[in-house]
């Protein structure tokens, strides 16, 4: 994993602690479709005092904490705006990719598991990183949290696409009272307003995972599995299965023997330097 960084020159390493810990950063504006690189970067001194307008600073960290036989493989990322326009623009493309980056950070650790699993000396069931370690803080920033809200954007996208003459007639007649008399109209308005509904959902269920609030993560799956199994007897070919597959796994997710025992440490890599 170090080497990918390494072979990548848009990363400069910040601290390397060969077998223990990796931590490299990149300045760009990564919003833009090709992201715009930072100039003059070319080391970590370089990185630290950089602070032209208009970019973001990104740290990514990777760290082998021992635990017992075995070892967690914690991975963190921490980005900061060099200006307020900066910080907004980031923030608002931060939920766009959010999801996205929970998989792929989802997939690289479960591929890590099964490479140490078949490592000379160790059994295929050797519990050294096993893929049912219990996920640590930090680790997998995404879990059910982003897949609410992943759904209450792409419910939004398929009502602006099948309500769009619905929405155009409200729009044409002013909004006000426009959907009085219309049925069609009416459906649409609350298919849109469901979606805002789940995005703030998902992040208030962030809010719960992130701070080990176990019981709000376990009554929301119970409320999401409710929800679905209502939903699918009802209209049992909609896709409020997916609401109750959301539910199921921040149920999992808040099961107290999933939660993290040993202690995530978090380094402020300006003052580590």
């Amino acid at each position: 994993m170090a080497q990918l960084f390494r072979d990548d020159d848009r990363w400069v390493t910040l601290i390397e602690e060969p077998g223990r810990r990796l931590v490299v950063g990149r300045a760009a504006r990564f919003w833009e479709l090709v992201p715009t690189a930072a100039p003059g970067i070319g080391s970590r001194s370089d990185f630290l005092a950089f602070s032209e307008p208009g970019f973001a600073k990104a740290v990514v960290s990777h760290e082998i904490v021992p635990d017992g036989a075995g070892s967690y493989l914690i991975t963190e990322t921490r980005v900061v705006g060099t200006d307020a326009r900066a910080r907004r623009v980031f923030a608002a493309y931060w939920q766009v990719i959010r999801p996205g980056v929970g998989l792929i950070r989802r997939s690289t650790l479960k591929a890590v598991s099964r490479r140490c699993a078949v490592l000379p000396g160790r059994s295929q069931t050797s519990e050294a990183v096993p893929a049912a370690t219990p996920p640590m803080p930090g680790a997998l920033p995404v879990r059910a949290s982003g897949l609410l809200q992943l759904l209450g954007v792409a419910h939004a996208a398929v009502g602006v696409i099948k309500y769009r003459s619905e929405l155009a007639a409200i729009a044409s007649d002013g909004v006000f009272n426009a959907v009085k008399g219309h049925p069609d109209r009416l459906l649409a308005f609350w298919f849109l307003v469901v979606a805002p509904a789940l995005w703030m959902c998902g992040r208030l269920l962030a809010v719960a995972e992130s701070t080990g609030h176990l019981k709000v993560q376990v009554a929301a799956g119970r409320l999401l599995i409710g929800l679905g199994l209502v939903g699918i007897l009802v209209m049992p070919t909609s896709p409020f299965w997916a609401l109750g597959a959301v539910g199921v796994i921040a149920l999992r997710d808040g099961s107290p023997r999933r939660s993290p025992t040993p202690e995530t440490r978090r380094y402020d890599v300006t003052r580590s330097l």
